[in-house]
C-alpha cells in the first residue's frame, strides 16, 4: 500500500513528537505529503446561532455543526497563533528530513474536523495518537482518536501513547 497524503492529527501533548515521528517514519520512504493539524476545542459562537428556546446549542459551537466557528475573538485568535506558530516547528522539522508539509490549526471539535480534512484534502493515511483510555473515562472525556477511526474516509493509524508512557517509565 502506498501513501502519498499524510495527515497528522497533534493536541499540544508530552507524545506530539511519538506521533509525528511514526507519520514521518512512513512519509519518508513513500515520499508522500504531510498536513499537520491541530485544533483547539473552545466553545465560540457560531455565525449563525441555533434559534433560541431550542436549548440545543443555544449559538454554541457544537461537533455536529459543519461549519467552522468565527475566530475573530481575540484570546481565540491569540491562542490560533500560539499553535500555528507551535505547528511551523514541526512543519520546518519535517521538511528538513526531506518531507514536504503544510500546517493547519482552527477552532472546533478535533475528531470531527480530522475526519473533515482528511475527506476534502484526499488523505491516504491519517495519524494520531491514542491515550489508551476505556470504559467510563472514554465516555466521559471523549476520544479523538476512536471518531477518527470510526469516521476517517480513509485508513488510520493510531500511535498507542500508553505503551510509550510505559516504555518511558522502564
Amino acid at each position: 500500500m502506498s501513501f502519498d497524503r499524510i495527515l497528522v492529527a497533534l493536541n499540544r501533548s508530552a507524545f506530539d513528537k511519538a506521533v509525528f515521528d511514526r507519520a514521518l517514519s512512513i512519509a519518508v520512504p513513500h515520499t508522500a505529503d504531510v498536513k499537520l493539524v491541530h485544533f483547539l476545542n473552545e466553545p465560540v459562537v457560531t455565525p449563525t446561532p441555533t434559534p433560541l428556546g431550542t436549548g440545543i446549542g443555544a449559538g454554541w459551537y457544537s461537533p455536529v455543526s459543519t461549519e467552522l466557528p468565527q475566530t475573530e475573538h481575540p484570546e481565540y485568535q491569540d491562542k490560533l497563533n500560539e499553535a500555528r506558530s507551535w505547528l511551523k516547528r514541526y512543519e520546518e522539522e519535517a521538511r528538513l528530513r526531506g518531507v514536504e508539509a503544510t500546517c493547519e490549526s482552527n477552532i472546533g471539535e478535533p475528531g470531527f474536523w480530522i475526519c473533515q480534512l482528511a475527506e476534502e484534502w484526499n488523505a491516504d493515511l491519517v495519524v494520531v495518537g491514542r491515550r489508551g483510555r476505556e470504559g467510563l473515562s472514554e465516555a466521559v472525556l471523549g476520544s479523538v482518536s476512536n471518531y477518527v477511526l470510526h469516521n476517517a474516509p480513509c485508513s488510520v493509524l493510531t500511535v498507542q501513547l500508553q505503551a510509550l508512557d510505559t516504555e518511558e517509565e522502564r
